[in-house]
């Protein structure tokens, strides 16, 4: 089975700093139109492209009975060709305008629950997601794609081949993920991932803090950007790239299990690294072969390495 789960977002630094700041531009506020309910003939394919600048947007997607939408009037959306596709951008989403809930409470906000039978299995699912709530729970997909901004995200129970996960500026916790790759390009916010199994788990820290725990991976590549980054599991093969945040790294296997590929010493930068809080550099516990291998290239922030 070839499956994919992306989530991921584009508002980047500028945005959280208007988020927290609370900056707006339109005041404007409306009431909340009716919610409509409609079940649906089977889909396998979930196409939602979700802008909405109001405080309270959730997004939705869990088990059920049967396929079906139950939305805010006003949302489009359309099954054709066995794809689901919903659609909502309102006028008032601009890259400034869209943090005015912060300080004015805005309710031109939309909700959308999709259900799903258990048995479903999906080709593809690509959520692009603005502001607001999002939660989804135990789906199987071919590929599945979540693009947020300012959301905060949950995400339990899914079954794929790769996972990609582009964090935004809201939280973002994913839990019981099963994939052949896990890709992660944190942004702004919180990232934690939690019973994680993979071939390759792969993270690229952003501004935010990057967490990954339980995980039972082959191979895990870690890149920091300015926040920092935390591992634990259990793995044969790791690449850490340190940047401006901290890379910590903590391993279910003992020491001599792996060889370890560290800079010369003279070659280090600003930052360190430690292997169970001793300082190190060069090749350590060198083995022949194609052995499991901890590699390591030191920037500003510090990687520490911890062994059972």
């Amino acid at each position: 089975m070839t499956n994919l789960l992306k989530v991921s977002t584009g508002l980047g630094l500028i945005g959280a700093t208007l988020y927290f700041s609370g900056v707006i531009l339109n005041t404007t506020m409306a009431s909340n139109p009716a919610v409509i309910y409609q079940e649906s003939s089977p889909f396998n394919t979930i196409d939602i492209d979700v802008s909405a600048s109001g405080e309270d947007n959730k997004l939705t997607i869990v088990q059920g009975d049967t396929f079906s939408i139950n939305l805010t009037e006003g949302v489009s959306y359309a099954v054709e060709n066995d794809k689901l596709t919903i659609y909502y951008k309102d006028s008032n989403t601009g890259v400034m305008s869209i943090f005015k809930s912060k300080l004015i409470k805005n309710n031109n906000s939309i909700e959308i629950t999709v259900t799903v039978p258990p048995t479903a299995v999906f080709d593809r699912v690509d959520i692009d997601y603005g502001l607001g709530e999002v939660y989804i729970d135990t789906l199987v997909a071919e590929k599945f794609n979540l693009d947020l901004g300012v959301a905060d995200t949950i995400v339990n129970n899914i079954t794929a081949s790769v996972i990609e996960i582009d964090g935004g500026v809201g939280k973002c916790t994913a839990s019981n993920l099963n994939a052949e790759k896990i890709l992660i390009d944190n942004g702004v916010g919180v990232l934690e991932l939690n019973n994680v199994t993979t071939n390759l788990l792969e993270i690229a820290g952003g501004v935010g803090t990057s967490k990954a725990f339980n995980v039972d991976a082959t191979e895990i590549v870690a890149s920091s950007g300015v926040g920092d980054i935390e591992i634990e599991g259990k793995f044969d093969y790791a690449t850490l790239d340190g940047g401006v945040g901290a890379i910590k790294l903590t391993t279910a296997h003992p020491y001599d299990y792996y060889t370890y590929l560290t800079p010369e010493a003279e070659g280090i930068m600003p930052g360190s690294l430690k292997i169970n809080g001793n300082k190190v550099s060069g090749i350590i516990n060198y083995k022949e072969g194609i052995v499991p291998t901890i590699q390591a290239e030191i920037g500003v922030g510090a990687i520490k390495i911890f062994t059972n």
